[in-house]
């Protein structure tokens, strides 16, 4: 059974996604979800802490679902490959959470997170980099650089992948051999 702090996460991922930041009123946001407005400051005290507590949902999980892919991928190659595979294939099926978060990181919002929250998101890639340096199959560059690589190709592939109908995953193996060109030694 959805929990009312679900079914305002949900209208509220709805809404954001399809008219914006402003254009979604708590009000709507709490219609939508068949709550009252009292129901919805109960669990989110301003809009801002919705949009943060959304993005904080969907972060974790990615995260979790990426872990529950990739336990038994020893080769850092492979594991780096898989995880850009995995990454890029919940999006695809989680559209919505995708252009909410791509909405969050283009707006003031992802000021408003504490950058503990997003190093902890960010965790399982900076192990899996930081393991692929120590085996030095991949370019010595700043940690974050390659994070930011990592990241910009990812959302790249799935703008691609968002625009068009058809795709195998065999094509998504393809684009993440070519990311894997720009890291790899």
């Amino acid at each position: 059974m959805i929990t009312k702090k679900e079914q305002l996460l949900n209208s509220a991922l709805e809404l954001f996604v399809t008219k914006g930041f402003h254009g979604a009123s708590t009000n709507n946001i709490a219609k939508n979800a068949w709550v009252s407005n009292g129901i919805l400051f109960h669990y989110f005290k301003t809009k801002e802490e919705l949009i943060i507590g959304l993005y904080i949902k969907i972060k974790e999980e990615l995260i979790a679902f990426l872990e529950s892919q990739n336990q038994n991928i020893s080769n850092p190659e492979l594991r780096i490959k898989e995880i850009l595979i995995w990454s890029i294939l919940w999006w695809i099926e989680n559209k919505n959470k995708y252009y909410f978060i791509q909405q969050v990181h283009f707006s003031p919002y992802i000021l408003e997170i504490p950058p503990f929250i997003q190093e902890t998101h960010m965790q399982l890639y900076i192990e899996m980099v930081e393991n692929a340096k120590d085996e030095k199959i991949i370019k010595d560059l700043p940690l974050y650089l390659i994070l930011s690589i990592l990241s910009g190709q990812i959302n790249a592939i799935c703008d691609y992948l968002l625009s068009k109908k058809t795709y195998t995953k065999q094509d998504i193996e393809e684009w993440v051999d070519m990311v894997w060109g720009i890291i790899g030694k």
